[in-house]
């Protein structure tokens, strides 16, 4: 008797648990909402608050002479190689170099600069006006080589899954179209660059002349690699499969040992916090007592 109804609980609970399964995930409407709101905010900002920073930066730039053409062209050829394409981006940018400039030095000389001589509060007030004016071409510099980092560290994946949807009867287009939607890799700076240079293609623009725009978008030496690859294999007939395998193994190996170059120096790194910082207190707390007890003997 026990036996029988062991077995019907243990299969009534067997049903309950499948039927379970078998339906659909609830939804948790509070997370919905909350992504919706931050998405609607993202797009507030986006829509309201950055338009008009953008007026104000540019009414700044205005009051000012205009830099060489040389200097705008380089500020340029920077913001596009950390992924802004924007029109005004770099009277933007030089905009916001002159209020850094400007507005440091003039928060010093209001708020702490009657705390200071006058020989210190000068030089303080001139290396904040430095440090506003050159903060933002270091920002910038950072922000491009981290993107180029990113790119570098995704170009093995997605060459291995651009060779995969080759191999399967794709062509290269086609197969540049659908890596550029894929989940994991859509937001993604390597897969923003590839939608880019499917929509030049859209239009009409040849794959060889899209994919040296990429290179001149990231100014990274494996994407212009990878575009003289894709130029052999075009020019001399042979697979794209392969050749897009053996590349993402030469940048996997790359990376690789760019991580292992990176290991390698953490040793030297930690030279300088040991001797500046663990050391001291070591010394301290190991000959303190000694110290003190070397002095009471001497005192007495």
């Amino acid at each position: 008797m026990f036996f029988t109804i062991l077995v019907l609980f243990i299969s009534i609970v067997g049903i309950i648990w499948s039927v379970a399964l078998l339906l659909p995930p609830r939804k948790n409407v509070v997370a919905e909402r909350l992504e919706q709101m931050k998405v609607t905010r993202e797009r507030r900002i986006k829509k309201e608050v950055l338009p008009f920073l953008q007026k104000i930066l540019k009414y700044v730039t205005d009051l000012f002479p205009a830099p060489q053409e040389k200097r705008m062209s380089r500020y340029r050829n920077l913001l596009v190689l950390a992924g802004v394409r924007s029109r005004e981006s770099a009277r933007i940018f030089y905009g916001l170099k002159l209020i850094l400039t400007v507005a440091l030095p003039a928060a010093f000389f209001f708020i702490g600069f009657r705390l200071v001589d006058l020989t210190t509060g000068v030089a303080i007030t001139a290396i904040l006006a430095f440090i506003g004016f050159f903060a933002v071409d270091g920002y910038l510099s950072y922000k491009v080589r981290t993107r180029q980092e990113e790119i570098f560290h995704n170009m093995p994946d997605v060459l291995d899954l651009l060779a995969i949807i080759v191999e399967a009867g794709m062509g290269l287009d086609a197969a540049l179209r659908k890596v550029s939607e894929e989940h994991v890799l859509s937001k993604t700076p390597l897969a923003m660059e590839i939608r880019q240079i499917v929509s030049e293609m859209t239009v009409g623009l040849p794959r060889i002349d899209a994919l040296r725009n990429l290179y001149r978008r990231t100014g990274l030496d494996d994407i212009k690699a990878l575009t003289d690859i894709l130029i052999q294999s075009e020019k001399f007939g042979t697979s794209v499969s392969q050749a897009l395998k053996g590349f993402a193994e030469s940048l996997r190996t790359k990376r690789k040992q760019i991580a292992e170059e990176a290991a390698a120096k953490t040793t030297i790194k930690l030279v300088f916090p040991l001797v500046l910082c663990i050391f001291p207190a070591l010394f301290i707390v190991l000959l303190g007592p000694a110290a003190i007890a070397i002095y009471k003997t001497f005192t007495q």
